[in-house]
């Protein structure tokens, strides 16, 4: 939590020690010090503190400003305990830096307003009814000086001190609702009037945050035009840079040139887009309505920079990396690898970004072996500046050449920057899906330059020497076949030129064929219809095993990561209780660990809800843990493919002395009965049923949930799923019985099938 009275000297220390970061082994971002009571309250007390401060002339008005505070007290919380808000962290210290320059007058608001940030690409500020304001790395990333950090700052406090996001919520209540001035309004209209009424806090936030805190400051009001630039091409990556053919081109390893766009698609400059229908005004009206208000003022002893020029680059600089890293947990490769090779001009040889763009080939060459290359690839059509190139190269090579493409760099870059758990493995795979899955040899690969392979082939020809038309039949075939040696279609067959040298890239290539064509041999030597039948009976059996009488794996302790729990009620419009289910929460962790204890496996629990101030260590490793879930989430579950962030789980593996990470959680329904009639009339047809009609529409309908699903983090294998459902109440004893029957399937040791 951020001190009252912290001073802007301390700040300025604070700031300049959390900088220390080495760009070449970049470190993923992570929080330090205390955690904030922002992350450590629980929701309940949180919105308890709230509804005493509520005050309205209207009932209505107070029932639905308290519905507010419940429902967004708790959406805030699930963003802050997401794992992907930080605190104390460079980036948030730099803004709550700037903060303390823009209300250096006005003390006590500052001490009411907190700063973190948000690993998020989206370029964004939001601020809370309660003084949270959030800044994502996508805005700090695309941003071009200080000043305009301000002047967004400025804006989004705003929101916080006129209290528009809970006057927002009233009014748009009583639109929905036709109350007042919209009684008797069509759909259209009201659509219309909300709009209309979020643009107006917009417009307000904007001369506000001008007049009432950014004019004030020691910032220059000539860098406002530019933070509408930044909104307007918000789309795009940091720069837009040429994407140069050559980049992964070497020797003869030259890509035909159909895989390269002879025109980009330009970018689009239409800000003054049709903004009838959105929350915003479009940048057009807002540019020009500052233009307006700024005109006449002075910026005489007034500065884009305030503080260091070289403390904003840096936190710039590493928001730029950890785009990187959000767009590979995100699987969106493209601009990975482009957001990386924009970065490399700044850091020549960086080995973070040349893995990260190996990392991204890889990927790619993954997903296109799969056949699914288009859900991790954007259209490239539909990209707009240089970074187009890179989407259409990465379109247009096959399957093969992905991975020959993925496997060469990989190996370059593994060679260059050595160590690295993550490119070990992934340099493995790739060796593995050129040999068994594109059934390539090192035969098929070129061992010398175009050059010397035509100097060979004509020195081993009689065409040599003769002019054409002397020529036999045969000769002409072989002097035709040696012009169009190493044509466009044959480019991929030099990847390896120089380093099928190496002997142990060539001890690899070879050991790995003869174990194919070894396996592929016995195979081959199973092919009487018993021995497949027996084969395909034993998998079978396995199955049925493993189904019949549970999962036995021998695990002794697992990290169990984000218990969830939540109680919804159907009957109702906004059905989820979200008092009850913080309440079953922290009751279900309770049940977690002592039904850990009982069954003997030993469970670290990385609950967010559960943290005290001192367990920031706790918070990142959790915080690390579901950036590690969410990419592995994202992929197909039975897909096999090396997360990007395996040396990051690696290390926290490491800390907890286990390979197993977990997720359990429950959902329990009360459900709505939408055929109660149906059962009544159908009982009253004769008189001994009745009753039975009558008691299913009295007796409450309810169904619960449950899932638990292990991974293995080394491998990232799933080793446990379980997803069942029953048409039962959340008693006590239906919980405690599915957790302690998931510990017992863990526990047990491997049986004989």
């Amino acid at each position: 939590m951020i001190i009252k009275n912290l001073s802007a000297a301390l700040l300025a220390i604070i700031g300049t020690v959390c900088f220390a970061q080495d760009f070449n082994n970049y470190r993923p971002l992570v929080s330090s010090g205390n955690i904030p009571k922002d992350f450590t309250t629980l929701s309940i007390d949180k919105f308890k503190q709230d509804i005493t401060e509520v005050k309205s002339d209207k009932r209505s008005e107070r029932k639905t400003k308290e519905k507010f505070l419940l429902e967004s007290n708790y959406l805030i919380d699930e963003l802050l305990l997401s794992g992907r808000v930080l605190f104390n962290d460079p980036i948030s210290n730099y803004v709550e830096r700037v903060a303390s320059n823009l209300l250096k007058d006005q003390p006590e608001l500052k001490s009411q307003l907190r700063f973190y940030v948000i690993k998020s690409t989206a370029v964004n500020a939001l601020a809370t009814n309660n003084g949270i304001i959030l800044v994502t790395m996508g805005l700090i990333a695309q941003l071009e000086n200080e000043a305009q950090l301000a002047y967004i700052l400025s804006h989004e406090i705003i929101h916080y001190t006129h209290k528009h996001n809970i006057n927002s919520y009233v009014e748009t209540s009583r639109i929905l609702k036709g109350k007042d001035s919209y009684r008797g309004s069509s759909v259209d209209d009201k659509i219309l009037a909300r709009s209309n009424y979020s643009k107006e806090l917009e417009t307000e936030a904007d001369k506000k945050g001008l007049t009432e805190f950014f004019e004030k400051s020691p910032y220059a009001s000539s860098a406002i035009n530019g933070v509408f630039d930044v909104l307007q091409y918000a789309y795009l990556p940091i720069d837009d840079v040429e994407f140069n053919k050559s980049y992964f081109e070497k020797g003869d390893f030259i890509f035909p040139d159909t895989y390269f766009m002879e025109e980009i698609s330009k970018i689009k400059t239409n800000e003054d887009y049709d903004d009838s229908k959105s929350t915003h005004p479009s940048t057009a009206k807002r540019r020009e309505a500052i233009a307006r208000m700024t005109k006449d003022l002075k910026n005489e002893n007034k500065s884009m920079f305030i503080l260091p020029k070289t403390d904003f680059d840096q936190v710039k600089n590493i928001s730029r990396f950890e785009l990187t890293r959000l767009y590979l947990i995100r699987r969106d490769y493209g601009n990975a690898l482009y957001n990386s090779f924009l970065l490399l001009r700044d850091f020549p040889n960086n080995a973070y970004l040349e893995k990260s763009i190996a990392t991204s080939l890889y990927a790619v060459s993954k997903y296109k072996n799969e056949g699914l290359a288009s859900q991790v690839l954007h259209p490239f059509k539909n990209i707009e500046g240089h970074s187009q190139q890179v989407f259409h190269l990465l379109f247009k090579m096959s399957k093969k050449e992905s991975t020959i493409l993925a496997l060469k760099y990989s190996w370059e870059i593994n060679k260059k920057h050595p160590g690295d758990n993550t490119l070990e493995k992934i340099v493995d795979e790739l060796f593995y899906d050129l040999v068994y899955v594109q059934k390539n040899q090192p035969k098929d690969f070129f061992d010398k330059s175009k050059n010397d392979l035509i100097h060979a082939h004509l020195r081993d020809s009689l065409a040599e020497q003769k002019p054409a038309e002397e020529l036999s039949k045969y000769e002409k075939i072989k002097r035709k076949k040696t012009e169009t040696l190493g044509g466009d279609e044959d480019f991929w067959r030099f990847a390896f030129v120089d380093i099928s040298k190496e002997k142990e890239f060539s001890t690899k290539f070879n050991e790995l064929v003869e174990q194919r064509i070894s396996e592929e041999d016995e195979r081959d030597r199973i092919k009487t219809r018993e021995e497949r039948k027996t084969l395909a009976n034993k998998i079978k059996k396995d199955k049925k095993f493993t189904k019949k009488y549970g999962y036995a794996l021998g695990i002794n302790k697992i990290v169990l990561v984000n218990p969830v729990y939540v109680k919804v009620d159907q009957r109702k419009k906004d059905n989820v209780k979200y008092i009850d289910s913080e309440i079953s929460q922290l009751d279900f962790v309770k049940k977690i660990n002592e039904n850990a204890n009982i069954s003997g496996v030993e469970v670290n629990i990385l609950d967010a809800k559960t943290f005290k101030e001192n367990d920031v260590e706790a918070f990142n490793d959790y915080s690390l843990m579901r950036d590690w879930m969410n990419e592995r989430f994202n992929h197909d579950s039975q897909m096999k493919i090396v997360s990007s962030e395996t040396n990051n789980i690696h290390e926290i593996s490491k800390k907890h002395n286990t390979k197993y990470f977990n997720w359990m959680g429950a959902v329990a329904y009360r459900q709505k009965k939408n055929d109660i009639g149906y059962y009544l009339c159908l009982s009253a047809v004769g008189i001994y049923t009745l009753p039975l009609g009558i008691i299913y529409a009295l007796t409450p309908g309810y169904y619960t949930y449950y899932y638990n699903i292990l991974f293995d983090v080394e491998t990232g294998k799933m080793e446990m799923l379980i997803s069942v459902g029953t048409n039962r109440k959340d008693r006590d004893s239906l919980l405690n019985s599915k957790i302690y029957d998931t510990f017992i399937q863990m526990k047990n040791k491997p049986r004989n099938k």
